[in-house]
């Protein structure tokens, strides 16, 4: 008799954070979701999470590190209702940083104040 079984490594979790498997590496995401501001974002919407990398306007030979928040949608059911029926999308989020290695990112997230995401999502135009 035969059994079916699922791979837990290509279920997507539902009412969570998830990581870009691009561009985070499974430590670093634990460690960026475990961050206040990360943690107070995650309370309010789902999304996939990441890191992206852009050139300093300083200097142009560096690159510095942002957090990338993609397929955000609210976790409140009454919410996503109205986002569908009014057809709004949420654009992505950067979070940029100062920073010119994982290491000194994870520092300067950690310092963050950690209402810094919802400020950008409250200023942001974010439906189009």
């Amino acid at each position: 008799m035969k059994v079916a079984s699922i791979s837990s490594s290509n279920l997507q979790s539902f009412g969570a954070l998830r990581p870009d498997k691009t561009s985070i590496s499974e430590g670093v995401f634990k460690e960026v979701i475990n961050t206040p501001v990360v943690q107070k974002f995650g309370k309010k919407y789902n999304a996939t999470v990441g890191i992206e990398k852009f050139l300093s306007s300083d200097n142009t030979n560096k690159n510095r590190f942002a957090l990338k928040f993609e397929d955000i949608e609210p976790r409140n059911i009454f919410l996503k209702l109205k986002d569908f029926l009014t057809g709004k999308k949420y654009m992505p989020i950067y979070l940029k940083t100062r920073a010119e290695n994982e290491k000194m990112f994870l520092s300067k997230l950690s310092n963050m104040h950690s209402d810094s995401v919802m400020d950008i999502m409250s200023t942001k135009k974010i439906s189009f």
